[in-house]
């Protein structure tokens, strides 16, 4: 038995597009999403990093000149105004000219809401941080802190508790990175 393999008529549904125009679309068309989910996910991770950043915002404080041991909050206040609670995740200071002959500490604190005496220090320091004897730096202050809340309509508060014996330090900054 003898089989002839004849020509399909092209006017047949089986044999419209052919098979090598089939392959050919059918090639483009993967590469093309290949090339699309190729740069969706190479796009992907600096998307996640931007996200990441824009939740995080930075409050800075300086006080200028030579620092003293106060009995009252040193810098403005930064209300969380919200209607949520706040998450700090890290807090770090500086200052242009360290200390001498000791340490600069320094306190922040959940200073209250809209009916506490802004003037006053309050009870406790939600974080305290360093500044050793001859350095310009604290150690970035992230243990404990990434949980401590700030409450809707409260404030921070920092105060400055001890400074250096022989120079105090000059020029602190104090840096709080938040999450939103």
């Amino acid at each position: 038995m003898t089989v002839t393999l004849t020509n399909p008529d092209p006017t047949d549904p089986l044999s419209t597009p052919s098979h090598a125009s089939l392959h050919v679309s059918t090639n483009n068309a993967i590469s093309s999403l290949t090339s699309r989910v190729g740069f969706i996910e190479s796009s992907r991770a600096g998307v996640a990093e931007d996200i990441e950043q824009a939740r995080r915002v930075s409050n800075t404080w300086v006080v200028h000149d030579e620092l003293t041991v106060s009995d009252r909050p040193v810098m403005p206040l930064l209300w969380n105004l919200t209607t949520r609670s706040v998450e700090y995740e890290s807090a770090r200071l500086s200052v242009l000219i360290p200390p001498a002959g000791g340490d600069i500490v320094v306190e922040i604190q959940d200073g209250g809401d809209e009916t506490s005496d802004p003037t006053s220090i309050s009870a406790g320091a939600i974080a305290t941080l360093t500044i050793p004897d001859g350095e310009y730096f604290s150690a970035p202050f992230t243990s404990g802190f990434v949980s401590a809340m700030q409450e809707p309509n409260h404030y921070l508060q920092v105060v400055v508790t001890a400074v250096g014996a022989t120079f105090a330090g000059s020029d602190l900054t104090v840096q709080l990175n938040r999450l939103l």
